[in-house]
């Protein structure tokens, strides 16, 4: 018998190989062990198996950033939590996060672009506050600073693993001050 759990990992490791795209269900269902016909029997796609894996860090980072953008907290205290929050989510997620991060956008877009906009713009509300309170360059095109922000900690999932040599929170915190010290005043 086949569980909804082990579906769910063969899965992650399919998308992660291969990304969305190219990932078929047939693909998922071997490294489950079963034939096509049977998963159809647990799922009703591939992009349900797909949310199924990244929703839940997709509403965590969310409400983590329209918390974020919301806090009374210092502007650079805020983005640095930010940045440190997106990137440690591949400690708490990993591997979801790694098949989150390379599919996102694409994949968010059409399964639930509302949880996207509200990304984006909780990011973008952030950046604008700080300019707005004179704290970050007047200069600073928001969207240029959002998508720098959120392209550093996207591309992690070519090059970071739990095992490395850093950990997610020292990886934020060099982010993170790459970042201020380039947009603070």
């Amino acid at each position: 018998m086949h569980r909804r759990e082990d579906i769910v990992r063969a899965a992650v490791e399919v998308f992660r190989e291969k990304g969305y795209e190219r990932a078929t269900v047939r693909d998922i269902a071997a490294r489950a062990g079963m034939t096509s016909s049977g998963l159809y029997v647990h799922v009703a796609s591939k992009q349900e198996l797909f949310l199924e894996i990244v929703q839940p860090v997709i509403e965590e980072a969310v409400e983590r950033m329209e918390r974020i953008a919301a806090s009374d907290a210092a502007l650079p205290a805020r983005l640095r939590e930010a940045i440190v929050g997106a990137v440690s989510a591949f400690g708490a997620h990993y591997p979801e996060v790694s098949v989150y991060t390379r599919e996102f956008f694409p994949v968010l877009e059409t399964a639930d672009p509302e949880l996207r906009r509200r990304y984006e713009h909780a990011w973008h509300t952030l950046v604008q506050d700080g300019i707005d309170a004179g704290v970050f360059r007047a200069d600073a095109d928001v969207r240029v600073v959002v998508f720098g922000i959120l392209g550093m900690v996207n591309w992690m999932h070519r090059w970071y693993r739990p095992d490395g040599p850093r950990t997610v929170e020292e990886i934020g915190d060099e982010l993170s001050e790459l970042v201020l010290r380039g947009l603070c005043r």
